[in-house]
């Protein structure tokens, strides 16, 4: 019995030392967790301590900018890009190089850095943007991967400045775009004048619209082309009848500026009308390759007129109305043996021509513009003559590269002769005139 009560005594003794050794090592751990959390807290605090000083010194450097553009309005002329200010009655000093603009406290040192951007509309309102820097106990990893430990302080503050463009109160030499203004001795936007016209160009009896702005400037008067005092911004109808120039000029406290707009003005495109291409055929030979035909009318009409048949080629050109100053008759007429339709501008080759055969639809068939070594109608050009005595055919292509040798093979292979140019059409029909 002593014996078996011995060996339970051990058993219980064992148990003992090993909950003894399982809580220390559980102590063990609360305890270097608690340190962990303990010191995470304790920089979380810091950091929070730091916070508040750099914005307590951003905050500073505003309040000394205030102060300071108050009693000098042009102080920050001849300010750095990137400036701090040290005191209240201090001038701005270059924060990158200026060893005053870094304050250590409390074992941190904070970068102090202030920057100025205009506000649109406004050239004397700025925006300053106070920007305190320094190094964190904590750090963190950005979204590019690379490690931080910046922290950054930023307030803003819109501040009134006769600053302009200018950094050296000594110069009058302001930059692209500004001009200096002496009676406020500093840069100011120049003047600026856009003017336009729409459209460029006109036929006579037609408008075009002036259009213009300006900037930095109080009054604008038209000169040239039209005259009289206009608005600092604006439209106008004008009608001209001739060509000019239309300039206007902008006055303000910063000087003046002037833009100009030239309209062209020209007679309007001399009206026409299409002369249409037929081509036919004899429906009475065996062969209708014999004894082919090109008809040029400016009736479309005739193309399947008469004893033959054939089909409309197209609009060749475009020829001027009887009443067109300048136009000239084409005489013309067909000659139904040989079925051929012959014109001309020169009344006594028409006529030999009338009574050597051609004596159907005999007259004036079009008008033209006479050819005297050019075409001097603006838009016209050569009407050319072509005849093939094989087929009994002439050919008046608008085009000198129209060879009709190149399909003289299907009339009947004859071969056709240049005769000349019979006068000048246009090769085109009228542009528009609105």
């Amino acid at each position: 019995m002593n014996r078996l009560l011995g060996r339970i005594r051990s058993s219980q003794a064992g148990d003992t030392i090993i909950e003894v050794s399982l809580a220390l090592t559980v102590l063990a751990l609360v305890l270097g967790t608690s340190t962990v959390l303990a010191n995470r807290n304790t920089k979380t605090l810091q950091n929070a301590q730091e916070q508040n000083i750099a914005a307590r010194y951003a905050q500073q450097q505003l309040e000394y900018l205030k102060t300071r553009v108050a009693a000098n309005p042009t102080i920050l002329s001849s300010a750095p890009a990137k400036f701090c200010m040290t005191s209240a009655d201090a001038a701005p000093v270059n924060a990158d190089t200026d060893p005053n603009c870094k304050i250590t406290n409390q074992g941190a040192t904070y970068e102090q850095s202030i920057t100025l951007t205009p506000v649109a509309g406004n050239d004397q309102l700025y925006t300053a943007k106070a920007t305190v820097q320094w190094d964190t106990l904590t750090t963190w990893v950005d979204s590019s991967g690379n490690t931080q430990n910046r922290g950054n302080v930023q307030l803003t503050y819109r501040v009134y400045t006769k600053l302009g463009a200018k950094r050296d109160p000594n110069s009058t030499n302001c930059g692209p775009g500004l001009v200096w203004l002496s009676s406020e001795a500093r840069c100011v936007p120049a003047p600026k004048v856009t003017l336009a016209a729409s459209p460029t160009a006109i036929y006579t009896g037609k408008s075009s619209n002036l259009s213009w702005s300006s900037a930095n400037v109080a009054t604008c008067t038209a000169s040239g082309s039209w005259s009289g005092p206009q608005g600092t911004s604006g439209n106008k109808t004008v009608f001209p009848v001739a060509t000019g120039s239309y300039t206007l000029t902008c006055s303000g406290a910063a000087g003046s500026a002037a833009a100009s707009a030239t309209i062209t003005v020209t007679p309007p495109p001399p009206p026409r009308q299409p002369l249409y291409r037929c081509y036919q055929f004899n429906t009475f030979t065996g062969n209708p390759q014999i004894l082919t035909n090109h008809i040029f009318t400016t009736n479309s009409a005739e193309c399947t007129g008469g004893n033959a048949g054939g089909q409309y080629e197209g609009v060749t050109a475009y020829v001027p109305l009887p009443s067109n100053s300048g136009a000239i008759p084409m005489y013309g007429g067909r000659n139904p043996v040989i079925q051929d339709d012959f014109y001309t501008t020169n009344y006594q080759e028409y006529y030999n021509a009338h009574y050597a055969g051609w004596n159907v639809n005999s007259g004036v068939r079009f008008y033209v513009y006479p050819y005297n070594g050019s075409c001097t109608v603006p838009g016209t050009t050569p009407l050319y003559r072509w005849y093939s005595g094989v087929t009994g055919d002439h050919v008046y292509p608008v085009s000198a590269a129209e060879n009709p040798n190149n399909y003289a093979p299907a009339d009947g292979g004859g071969t056709f002769v240049y005769e000349g140019i019979a006068g000048c059409v246009f090769s085109g029909p009228p542009p528009a005139t609105d």
